[in-house]
């Protein structure tokens, strides 16, 4: 064990008593019986509605592929793409001001 090794052991540490305690905390969760069902229904039913779906070639109600190109296909509509279109341009220029400087 080196000088600096101890940091890094209480990060792990820090990290794994997290963990332990984000799973206690699922295990909680999961274990509880539903308190409203009536609303977990019309909650799954608001998520389904309200999903960006295929609605064309035949694929009515299929979602995009998980590999669909946001930048060249409108799945939300002209904004969506022109968001994304935006986000890639400014990550080229941070890439290309880091690689010239």
């Amino acid at each position: 064990v080196t000088h600096g090794d101890w940091v890094f052991l209480a990060l792990a540490a820090v990290a794994g008593v997290g963990a332990l305690f984000g799973l206690a905390w699922f295990a909680t969760l999961q274990s509880k019986a539903t308190v409203n069902p009536e609303g977990l229904q019309y909650g799954m039913y608001s998520q389904l509605r309200m999903m960006v779906t295929q609605d064309h070639h035949g694929d009515e109600g299929q979602p995009y592929p998980f590999n669909t190109n946001l930048l060249s296909v409108h799945v939300a509509g002209p904004g969506g793409t022109a968001l994304f279109r935006f986000q890639a341009a400014a990550i080229l220029w941070a890439v290309l001001v880091i690689g010239v400087w």
